[in-house]
């Protein structure tokens, strides 16, 4: 795949974690096996030979434009600057203006005309004004945000009127970028609810790529009576590297100081500290400026202090100490909704004061120890290499397909874990994932006993939850207990998503909707479902699983998809559902054949194949909690059920008779399907007549080698 990248300034020298990303995002692709080649702007202090001999050594073709909208402009060239911006509103963002150079078009369309890449990558939103050329030539195009720039400029810049305009503008710049890109990367989970707002479909985050790079380096925790204590900040030219560091000078060193004294050494990093704080850095704080050999300072220091007063984004100066297993005291706002929890992987402070009792934990030994360890464990969970890479290779395999439509191979090398995985649907189901290139976890444990979380699982990528627990006939347990072990199993899986950010397939039932008469019945709409009423007690734990599901998300931005599925039948299935029942009945005679229920009763009954080939639809439809129908959408009797069955077993002549329990009208429950129709391209295709026979073909050969009698 030939992939142009096109980016800000040029990322050499790598001075912030910006620059860090996108440099490693370029070797990334190529040793992902593409051919990558870049356009990024040079400006006077750069080194160019520098950057021409990254391209040497990675055998990356750059292309380099000089930066010029730092050279002062006469009046008239003011005049004419001023009026081209504001031909469009977009361009009232400067950033956006600065890609409608002539000059970054011309080369732009040189290269598309003489390379003819497949995919366009965009470092950043602003760049907008090149989306066209783009497009023109067909490629497609993956945007990679780095921050949340409205956002952003509200928190560094205050709430002015003329930032709160601005922020405006940058908004409608993120709106424009998110409706031209085939896929979309944020930088956060924070930041990808903000871009989902904005309309953004294909959206996924993707973590700094520089942090797989140091994951568990300084790991090492050593016993020390006095302790090495650090925080991280590349220019205090941004506003909120310099409260944070005023903060660690000014209120916690000192008062930690008081507190525990000649028990720790502080260490401020970064250029361009104001001298007014520069001064206040004596006796055991001392500020080291930029660090040359950084892998060296880091090695003699214990413990990570970085206050997160305000700022967007993915905070190296946060998740680097993290990824390393220094143990850190951070603020939890700071964390952009990555799942690291206060008090197990980190210290979490928002007053000095708080930040203050922090070190007092970390001067025990045992403590650090332990915040480092489950650091660097969730960190290699959510950072890895592989982890990067795999979301990276999903972006280009989605942007790449000639059909779109056709969404099955995108489970090519996914890690999915499946609960349920041995019963009717969940067996069918991992049989297909596997044929699809998936890579298969079982869920081996009780979940009613045991925890997901912290066991030595894969981390997935996706979970489908099918296990569930639903009475029979012969269970004595009160509904309370089968609601209440269903809503416990489904918060185990949820944790287990919260801890890994997997994605979240929760299988749920027809079940959930009202008892309605089939005189006054329609297609149940997913909107329909009425809290506190069910069909039966099983739909009523369902409900309460369901609930759990869109409370995870919301709370913890979790991305679940609730496929609310039918009576489905088929070959396989073994229960005392009706289907493999009444078929058993027919194939040992038992006559006179039977069927408890009003014979006029209506479902909605669906074939195991076409559940499937739904289901693995799936996983391209995720987003904030979503619900979906999955069923026929027909009507069936149980009469016409019933004799479909009887007549495919041989039986044509032969009478059935219904016990109806009561006198009420017929009960009705079948789904409309439009919704999964038009987000999964879902489209059942078994006839019941056909389905009917493939299942009795199957228990007649079940029947012929002894398997029932």
């Amino acid at each position: 795949m030939k992939i142009l990248i096109i980016t800000p300034r040029f990322p050499i020298p790598t001075s912030g974690a910006c620059e860090q990303d996108r440099l490693e995002g370029m070797k990334q692709l190529q040793r992902l096996g593409h051919e990558v080649q870049v356009i990024g702007k040079v400006f006077d202090f750069q080194n160019e030979e520098n950057i021409m001999n990254f391209s040497k050594e990675y055998n990356i073709p750059v292309h380099t434009i000089p930066y010029r909208y730092s050279k002062k402009r006469g009046f008239f060239e003011n005049i004419l600057y001023l009026l081209k911006r504001f031909i469009w509103l977009p361009y009232w963002d400067g950033a956006a203006y600065e890609y409608a150079d002539p000059n970054i078009k011309q080369e732009l369309e040189d290269i598309l005309k003489s390379w003819k890449p497949d995919i366009v990558w965009f470092d950043y939103t602003f760049m907008l004004s090149l989306y066209p050329i783009a497009r023109r030539y067909n490629c497609k195009i993956i945007t990679h945000s780095l921050i949340y720039d409205p956002k952003n400029l509200l928190e560094e810049d205050g709430r002015s009127l003329k930032n709160r305009f601005s922020a405006l503008i940058k908004t409608l710049t993120d709106y424009i970028a998110i409706r031209k890109s085939d896929y979309f990367f944020a930088i956060a989970h924070d930041e990808k609810r903000m871009y989902e707002k904005l309309g953004a479909k294909k959206i996924e985050v993707l973590p700094l790529r520089a942090l797989y790079n140091f994951l568990g380096k300084n790991s090492d925790i050593r016993d020390r009576e006095v302790l090495s204590v650090f925080f991280l900040g590349s220019s205090y030219n941004i506003k909120h590297n310099l409260q944070a560091v005023r903060m660690v000078i000014e209120q916690i060193a000192p008062s930690a100081n008081k507190k525990y004294p000649g028990k720790f050494k502080f260490f401020v990093t970064g250029r361009k500290l104001p001298e007014e704080l520069q001064k206040k850095c004596n006796g055991n704080i001392k500020y080291v400026g930029f660090i040359d050999d950084f892998e060296e300072f880091l090695s003699d220091m214990d413990v990570a202090l970085i206050p997160s007063l305000f700022g967007t984004g993915m905070q190296q100066k946060i998740f680097e100490p993290i990824s390393r297993g220094f143990p850190i005291i951070t603020s939890k706002r700071g964390l952009g909704g990555y799942p690291f929890e206060c008090g197990k992987e980190i210290l979490c402070a928002y007053k000095a004061e708080e930040f203050v009792a922090g070190l007092g934990e970390v001067l025990d030994f045992d403590t650090r120890k332990e915040l480092s360890r489950r650091a660097v464990e969730k960190s290699s969970k959510l950072f890895s290499r592989e982890k990067s890479d795999n979301l990276v290779i999903q972006a280009i395999n989605y942007v790449s397909q000639e059909n779109k439509t056709n969404k099955e191979s995108s489970w090519q090398g996914k890690n999915v874990f499946v609960t349920g995985h041995s019963g009717f649907i969940g067996s069918h189901l991992v049989k297909k994932l596997t044929s699809l290139g998936a890579n298969i976890q079982r869920c081996e444990i009780d979940l009613l006993k045991e925890d997901l979380k912290g066991k030595n699982y894969m981390v997935p990528d996706y979970i489908f939850h099918l296990a569930s627990r639903s009475p029979s006939a012969t269970d004595a347990v009160d509904a309370s207990k089968i609601i209440e072990d269903n809503a416990n199993m489904t918060k185990n899986v949820l944790e287990f998503a919260r801890e890994t950010f997997a994605k979240v397939i929760f299988v749920s039932s027809s079940h959930v909707y009202p008892p309605i008469t089939a005189d006054i019945a329609h297609p149940w709409k997913e909107s329909d479902i009425e809290y506190g009423k069910a069909l039966s007690t099983f739909g009523l734990s369902k409900q309460k699983a369901e609930q759990l599901c869109v409370d995870y998300g919301k709370e913890y931005d979790l991305e679940i998809l609730i496929v609310r599925l039918s009576n489905v039948y088929g070959p396989g299935d073994e229960s005392n559902r009706f289907v493999p029942t009444f078929v058993r009945k027919c194939l040992d005679r038992e006559f006179p054949l039977s069927v408890l229920g009003n014979k006029d009763a209506v479902r909605d009954f669906v074939y195991i194949d076409d559940v499937i080939d739904g289901l693995t639809k799936c996983n391209n439809v995720l987003g904030y909690t979503e619900v979906i129908n999955m069923g026929s959408g027909l009507n069936t009797t149980m009469k016409q059920l019933a004799e479909a069955i009887k007549n495919e077993a041989g039986l044509e002549n032969e009478d059935i008779k219904y016990q109806d329990t009561n006198d009420e009208k017929p009960a009705y429950n079948v789904l409309d399907i439009k919704k999964a129709k038009e987000m999964t391209s879902y489209a059942p295709s078994i006839s019941l007549s056909d389905g009917v026979a493939k299942t009795v073909k199957w228990w007649q050969e079940q029947k012929r080698q002894g398997n029932f009698k």
